[in-house]
C-alpha cells in the first residue's frame, strides 16, 4: 500500500509542472514599457566618475527630466554635491534589442559655470556622450515658470566588432518635462 502512495506521489509531482508549464507558454508576452527609475536602482559610486571644475551657477530648479528622441525617451540630470549624476531611458533601436527599454546611466561627468558634460556606460556596443549647457528661458506671461534646456552637442558612439568606434554628431536642443 506504501508503494502505491509514493507512485502517486511521484506521478502527481511530475504532472502538475507539465501542466504549469503548458499553461505558462501559451500566455502572450507583454509589450516593453519605459519606467521611471526606482531610487534605491541606481549605480555605486566606484563607478562614476564626476568633476566640478568651476563654481557651478545652474540653479537647483533645472535638475530633472528633460526630453530625449521619441515619446517616453527622457534624460534625467541631478546635481549633488559631489557633482553630476543622471542617466539616459530610451527603446532599444537595433536588430539586437528592439523595443527593449534601456538605461544608459552616467559613467564620466563634469560640471562648471552652467556648461555639463558626461558620458554614458556602454550597452549592446552603444554609448552616448553630451556638451553643452544648461539655457535658461525668460518666464512665459501666464506663467512665472522657468522653462530649461540642454543645449550643447550629441555624440553617439557604435562600437564594431573588430573595436572600431563610429560616431555620429548633432547639434541638439533637449526641453525639461514638466
Amino acid at each position: 500500500m506504501s508503494c502505491r502512495i509514493v507512485r502517486l506521489v511521484v506521478l502527481g509531482f511530475w504532472l502538475v509542472p507539465a501542466g504549469q508549464l503548458l499553461l505558462a507558454q501559451a500566455a502572450p508576452a507583454p509589450s516593453p514599457k519605459l519606467t521611471e527609475r526606482r531610487e534605491d536602482v541606481v549605480p555605486p559610486d566606484s563607478e562614476l566618475d564626476s568633476q566640478i571644475t568651476a563654481r557651478v551657477t545652474i540653479p537647483s530648479e533645472a535638475e530633472g527630466r528633460y526630453t530625449f528622441g521619441r515619446a517616453g525617451e527622457s534624460i534625467e540630470v541631478d546635481f549633488e554635491p559631489r557633482g553630476l549624476t543622471g542617466y539616459i531611458t530610451m527603446l532599444g533601436d537595433t536588430h539586437t534589442d528592439k523595443r527593449s527599454p534601456l538605461t544608459f546611466f552616467f559613467a564620466k561627468t563634469r560640471i562648471g559655470g552652467d556648461n555639463i558634460y558626461f558620458a554614458t556606460h556602454e550597452i549592446h556596443r552603444t554609448w552616448y556622450e553630451f556638451s553643452g549647457v544648461v539655457a535658461q528661458a525668460p518666464p512665459r506671461e501666464r506663467s512665472l515658470l522657468v522653462d530649461y534646456s540642454l543645449v550643447g552637442t550629441l555624440t553617439i558612439h557604435r562600437t564594431g566588432e573588430n573595436a572600431s568606434d563610429s560616431k555620429t554628431s548633432k547639434k541638439v536642443t533637449f526641453k525639461k518635462m514638466r
